[in-house]
């Protein structure tokens, strides 16, 4: 089976190597709609299954056409690997990405993703959290604590409507941004993109910032209370460096949003910025407490 270039013998799914949208692999069309992504999947694999089926659950997995998304297939844009067991969930997400000019590497499972991350180095992972075995927080873990892979981004999905401390508990596991499936495409290429921009455009160098006990050296990444270290994720630490930068005004969601996470949105996204700051509260232990939030307006730090 090919789908931009070949891919191993395990099919669509392909294991270590294969990958979709790769510079130089065969061009293709993009699939205008589920039901022709439906339809070529179908033909390509020899299934007989109703097309019916094929599209209700593609379109579990992303919610607008590949048509709505601004092609860029001129740029590459980055390699995505994507983590998921279900090998229409890859597919279906492998062409979001390629028809935004992005490469996609597939991967089955942890333990292949943990041997595809290490041989191919990519962009970012996009990993869901249900996966057989070792699941995606314990990948996400096991991935920020291997120094080879450590620096390489992670954002989970979840086909599950979870609460707040279940997307806390992925967050303080290393993730740098968490979904909800069905995924909107659009939402999906901008939150990707926006977690890579800050990979590549880490904030201005200051020498340290100060607060009381709380040292933070923004040029090494690094934050420490009463001299012991503290591990944030990139989210986290860009928030905190927000934060101090600003003691005692209060920061409104959609400005944090904007400012962190590089996007604004209306508010659903304001979730995901409650999630981060419940996270790096409950990280900085006293110190965490002095972030206070106003109901209905936003969060301040309190001066030290």
């Amino acid at each position: 089976m090919e789908l931009a270039r070949g891919t191993s013998s395990a099919g669509a799914g392909g294991r270590a190597g294969a990958s979709w949208g790769e510079p130089g692999g065969v061009a293709r069309r993009p699939f205008r709609c589920l039901e022709d992504l439906g339809c070529q999947i179908r033909k390509l694999s020899g299934w007989t299954a109703n097309i019916k089926v094929i599209e209700q659950r593609l379109a579990r997995v992303y919610t607008v056409s590949i048509g709505s998304i601004p092609m860029e297939r001129a740029v590459n844009e980055g390699r995505i690997l994507v983590v998921d067991d279900e090998e229409l969930v890859r597919l279906a997400i492998a062409d979001v990405l390629v028809g935004a000019g992005f490469e996609a590497i597939p991967a089955e499972d942890a333990d292949e993703a943990i041997y595809v991350a290490k041989q191919s180095l990519p962009s970012l992972i996009l990993s869901d959290v249900s996966l057989k075995g070792m699941d995606g927080i314990a990948l996400c873990r096991h991935l920020k604590s291997d120094p080879e892979t450590s620096s390489i981004p992670v954002i989970l999905i979840s086909g599950n409507l979870i609460d707040n401390q279940d997307q806390v508990h992925g967050l303080m596991n290393g993730a740098d941004d968490y979904m909800l499936k069905p995924l909107d495409g659009k939402l999906l290429i901008a939150k990707i993109r926006a977690v890579l921009h800050r990979y590549t455009h880490p904030s201005e160098t200051i020498e340290y910032i100060v607060a009381g006990d709380l040292v933070v050296d923004p040029s090494a990444w690094k934050v420490t209370w009463k001299g012991s270290p503290v591990h944030l994720t990139r989210k986290e630490f860009d928030l905190l460096v927000m934060l101090l930068k600003k003691p005692g005004k209060v920061l409104h969601p959609s400005f944090l949003l904007k400012s962190v996470w590089g996007h604004s949105n209306d508010g659903d996204d304001f979730r995901t910025v409650r999630v981060h700051i419940s996270s790096l509260r409950g990280k900085l232990g006293p110190f965490g407490e002095k972030i206070i939030n106003i109901p209905g307006v936003g969060y301040r730090l309190d001066s030290p």
